[in-house]
């Protein structure tokens, strides 16, 4: 990320709950929880999870330490979006579904 200065930021979608715990888990380490999931390139050369319910290109402007942790500041360059597809939402430790907005008048 430093090296490029970009970074993309992937958004799950409701199908991807094993993917979520995967990429949780401590128990899996390394590049090896990426490995499951179908990716592709976004233009800027970042990854991008295929089915994923969006997608944003950012490009890295600013970047301070905070203890051990990195805080980057980005520019979305470009953004995907998947409307067919709902988020996934975790929440109270639980995944959780969303119910779409209905109009009333």
């Amino acid at each position: 990320m430093r090296t490029t200065k970009r970074v993309s930021v992937n958004f799950l979608a409701a199908g991807h709950m094993r993917l979520a715990e995967l990429f949780s888990s401590a128990s899996t380490k390394g590049t090896h929880r990426f490995e499951s999931a179908h990716w592709g390139n976004l233009p800027s050369g970042g990854p991008a999870l295929i089915d994923a319910l969006a997608v944003l290109d950012c490009e890295i402007v600013n970047e301070f330490s905070v203890g051990q942790h990195s805080v980057f500041f980005c520019e979305v360059k470009s953004a995907i979006l998947e409307s067919e597809n709902r988020p996934l939402v975790h929440f109270n430790r639980e995944f959780c579904g969303l119910l779409p907005l209905q109009a009333h008048c």
